[in-house]
């Protein structure tokens, strides 16, 4: 008899629906009991990271990261500078994105932007994607009339696209627009419209428009007026101004302002051809900002 409770017993115990909370309930009880006893093992762990004042060089190229950074973190940077231009040069990818950064940021003494691109681009070819999309900003804003800057930022930018970097979407489609790779825009510029850059969205329905794609639908609608109002960007305008009704004299007054803003911002012919031609329809003059004259027209 006392065999048969102990088996009906242990049956008990064994069923899925009482053994899962069982062992859960044990488990909880176990951490709450042991966790002082591991947070006190883990105080008594040293701490291996030397301070900045301890720090005299570097033999390896993750150790040179690894001190350059504390270096950096204590704002330290000429020495910073040091031990991560070794790491970038023993292929520490990381180290040369830094090393570009402290350039970049003009953290270091006599830092230049050609100094900046030289790290960036050693990153670059180590395959680190911010040191791709670093270095064509360094060239975009300090060399972009140097000969062959063009094809130098579409390779980079389109590396560093790749790589997964949106931003560097979003302006690989930029530049294929301006050489009128209507295709090539909306395949790059798609990708950086999808994580919300709002110019990658305005470049991609813009080549989707130009390659015959039906008019943009509300949501796209929004999103060009958005980008028009709140992130100032001329195209964005323009095409917002394109997908209004021009029916009747009221609904093309309503979309000259959208178009006297891209022209204005950027002088672009196409812009401002579409601004005169519904001034020339409205009897306004062809300038923007300029008064009636009594005649009408001018």
């Amino acid at each position: 008899m006392k065999r048969n409770q102990e088996s009906m017993i242990g049956r008990f115990f064994m069923k899925t629906w009482v053994f899962i909370p069982m062992v859960s309930v044990i488990y909880i009880f176990l951490l709450i009991l042991l966790t002082p006893l591991f947070s006190s093992l883990l105080r008594l762990i040293p701490d291996n990271e030397p301070e900045p004042a301890e720090i005299k060089g570097c033999s390896e190229s993750a150790e040179c990261f690894k001190y350059g950074m504390i270096l950096h973190q204590a704002r330290e940077y000429d020495r910073a500078a040091e031990l991560l231009e070794k790491g970038c040069e023993m292929d520490n990818s990381l180290s040369c994105e830094v090393r570009g950064d402290l350039e970049y940021r003009k953290q270091v003494r006599n830092a230049s932007p050609a100094a900046a691109e030289k790290f960036y681009d050693r990153g670059c070819q180590l395959s680190n994607r911010m040191a791709c999309h670093n270095e064509a900003k360094v060239i975009s804003e300090n060399f972009p009339n140097r000969k062959g800057a063009s094809e130098q930022l579409l390779t980079l930018w389109k590396k560093a696209c790749d790589l997964g970097i949106p931003q560097s979407c979003a302006e690989t489609g930029k530049l294929l627009f301006q050489q009128n790779d209507y295709a090539g825009t909306i395949k790059y510029a798609h990708q950086g419209c999808y994580v919300g850059i709002a110019e990658g969205c305005v470049y991609e329905t813009s080549g989707a428009r130009r390659t015959g794609a039906a008019t943009p639908d509300i949501k796209k609608r929004r999103m060009l007026l958005n980008a028009c109002e709140k992130h100032n960007i001329p195209l964005a305008c323009y095409e917002y101004a394109l997908t209004l009704p021009r029916k009747s004299q009221e609904e093309v007054s309503a979309t000259l302002p959208f178009l006297d803003k891209a022209c204005e911002a950027t002088k672009n012919q196409e812009f401002c051809n579409e601004a005169r031609k519904m001034r020339y329809v409205l009897g306004l003059p062809w300038q923007p900002g300029k008064k009636t004259p009594e005649g009408g027209r001018k």
